[in-house]
């Protein structure tokens, strides 16, 4: 199994999110909230759906709905990748 780097994982789930929400990159880090960033409900589906096809996982609309920060996202694609 490849092994993920964690900070790999947070520079492609940051340049997803910048390019979803149209806000520079720079200005997303893990703690960064999604509401903050301007993430409304479409942009948070069309989020999920690249994040999965990217990292080639499952990110169930129920933990989807519990999501709220960079940091939920990164954390649980390093969950389904050591898996």
């Amino acid at each position: 199994m490849t092994s993920v780097n964690r900070d790999d994982v947070l520079e492609k789930v940051t340049s997803i999110i910048s390019e979803q929400c149209s806000v520079e990159q720079s200005r997303i880090d893990e703690s960064s909230q999604l509401d903050t960033i301007g993430a409304d409900s479409l942009d948070r589906v069309e989020i999920v759906i690249t994040l999965e096809e990217t990292f080639n996982i499952e990110i169930s609309d129920e933990v989807a709905d519990t999501i709220t920060t960079v940091k939920g996202f990164v954390d649980h694609i390093m969950e389904q990748k050591q898996a």
